[in-house]
C-alpha cells in the first residue's frame, strides 16, 4: 500500500518519531500504558463494514497477535458524529464468510460500539477500541461532524474504555488509493510501543496524511492543536416549490470550506506531510475559571455578592521591538503600583539580565524591551508573580 516504504524509512531515520508526538518528546514508552501484547480490541469505523481503511487496521492487528473484533456500520455512516438510536430494531451479521469476528450492524458507529459492547463482548469489557481507520482526514472542526470521532468518544468518556480513532487522507476520486497499509502499520508499531493510558473521556486522534503523486514528503509525527476552520461548506438552493402543499424543496449543496488552517494546526501540518496527533475529551465542559463572566451572572442571579477581584497581569506579548512602546493590561492593580519585571536571557551568553520596575496607569503597564534577543520575562507585585513568559526582543 502507498506509503508503508515512507514510513518505514522516517522510522529508521527518526527512531523518536513516535515520541515526538508528545508535548514532552522524552520517553519512547509511556509510564502508563497498555500491554503490547495479545490486546482485545474493538474495531468500528464510519464508512461501513467493507471498507478499505477498517479492513486493512482489521489485517495489521490481527497479524500482529491481537484479538480483533470488528463491530462497524452495514453502511457508510460518515457525518453522523456520537448519533444513536434510543428505539427500534436493528440487523447484525457475519457478512464476511467464515470470520465470526467481524460484525456488520444497521447502526450509527456509536451504536455499533454501543451494539458491540453489549451483545458482543457482553460482560467483558476490551481493552481498547479502535475507530478507523477512517477514509478521509478528521481535522479541525470537522471531528465534531466525525462518526469516527463520535465511536471514540463514547468508548473514552461514557465507557472509560481506551479509544483511538484514525483516519487516512484521501483524494477525491482517488480514495481507494489512500495510504491505509501504512497508517494501520503505524497503529501496530504504536501498540507495540504502548499507547498511552489517558485519563477518562480522553483519547488520541490521528490523521494519516497523503503521499507519493506530487504530494510532500512524509515528514513525520508532531502533536497538535485543532484548527477551528472547517474542510466543509454548507448551501441550500429551492429547486421545487410545491403550490398545493406551500412546502419547498431545498437542494443541499456541498462545498469546500474557504476558512485557512491556521499554521501549526492538525490540518496544516497534515498538508505539509506531517502524521498528526492530537488528544480530544469527551468532557466539554469549561471551568467557572476560565468563564468569569458566567461565573458572576450565575452569583447575580443567586443575589450573591461578586467577590473581590483578583490582581492579574495579562499574558506578555511574544514579540516585541525595542524601541517601540509596549502595553501589557493588567486587572484590579491599582493606578501607580509598581511592578518589578525581570528580562532573563536564553541561551545566549552576550546578553546580560535586565531588572526594571514599571508602573501601572489606567490598567496597564510600559513593558521597555532590552537588548535584541529571547529573554524568560518574570512580572513581580509585591514579592507575587503575577507573569512569567517568553519574549522575543527584535
Amino acid at each position: 500500500m502507498a506509503g508503508v516504504g515512507v514510513l518505514a524509512a522516517a522510522l529508521v531515520a527518526t527512531p523518536s518519531l513516535l515520541a515526538a508526538a508528545s508535548p514532552d518528546p522524552s520517553p519512547t514508552v509511556a509510564s502508563a500504558s497498555l500491554p503490547t501484547d495479545s490486546l482485545s480490541i474493538l474495531l468500528t469505523n464510519d464508512d461501513g463494514y467493507s471498507a478499505p481503511g477498517i479492513n486493512a487496521v482489521y489485517d495489521a492487528l490481527v497479524a500482529a497477535g491481537h484479538d480483533v473484533t470488528m463491530v462497524a456500520p452495514l453502511t457508510n455512516q460518515s457525518g453522523v458524529s456520537a448519533r444513536v438510536q434510543f428505539s427500534g430494531t436493528t440487523t447484525a451479521t457475519h457478512p464476511v464468510a467464515e470470520d465470526d469476528n467481524i460484525w456488520a450492524v444497521d447502526l450509527t458507529p456509536a451504536g455499533s460500539l454501543l451494539f458491540g459492547l453489549d451483545v458482543v463482548f457482553g460482560d467483558e469489557r476490551p481493552d481498547l477500541v479502535i475507530s478507523g481507520t477512517n477514509v478521509g482526514s478528521n481535522t479541525g472542526f470537522d471531528t465534531n461532524f466525525s462518526g469516527t470521532i463520535g465511536a471514540a468518544t463514547v468508548a473514552a468518556g461514557m465507557f472509560d474504555i481506551p479509544a483511538l480513532a484514525v483516519s487516512t487522507e484521501t483524494e477525491r476520486g482517488k480514495e481507494a488509493t489512500a495510504a491505509y497499509g501504512a497508517t494501520a502499520d503505524l497503529v501496530v508499531d504504536l501498540l507495540d510501543r504502548g499507547l498511552p493510558l489517558l485519563p477518562r473521556g480522553q483519547f488520541l486522534n490521528i490523521n494519516y496524511p497523503l503521499v507519493g503523486d506530487g504530494h510532500p514528503a512524509l515528514q513525520g509525527v508532531r502533536y497538535a492543536a485543532n484548527s477551528q476552520a472547517s474542510a466543509a461548506a454548507f448551501g441550500y438552493d429551492d429547486s421545487v416549490d410545491d403550490p398545493a402543499t406551500e412546502e419547498i424543496e431545498y437542494r443541499i449543496v456541498g462545498a469546500r470550506g474557504t476558512e485557512p488552517h491556521a499554521p501549526g494546526t492538525d490540518a496544516y501540518l497534515l498538508r505539509e506531510g506531517w502524521v498528526t496527533f492530537g488528544v480530544l475529551d469527551a468532557d466539554r465542559s469549561v471551568g467557572a475559571a476560565e468563564v468569569p463572566a458566567v461565573a458572576d451572572l450565575v452569583r447575580a442571579l443567586n443575589d450573591e455578592p461578586t467577590p473581590p477581584a483578583t490582581p492579574a497581569v495579562e499574558p506578555l506579548p511574544t514579540a516585541v521591538k525595542r524601541g517601540t512602546p509596549a502595553f501589557v493590561g493588567t486587572r484590579a492593580i491599582p493606578d501607580g503600583s509598581v511592578l518589578k519585571v525581570r528580562w532573563a536571557p536564553i541561551a545566549d551568553r552576550s546578553l546580560k539580565t535586565v531588572k526594571r520596575t514599571e508602573t501601572v496607569r489606567g490598567d496597564r503597564f510600559r513593558l521597555k524591551a532590552p537588548r535584541a534577543g529571547r529573554y524568560l520575562v518574570t512580572v513581580r507585585l509585591d514579592g507575587t508573580r503575577m507573569a512569567r513568559d517568553v519574549v522575543r526582543v527584535k
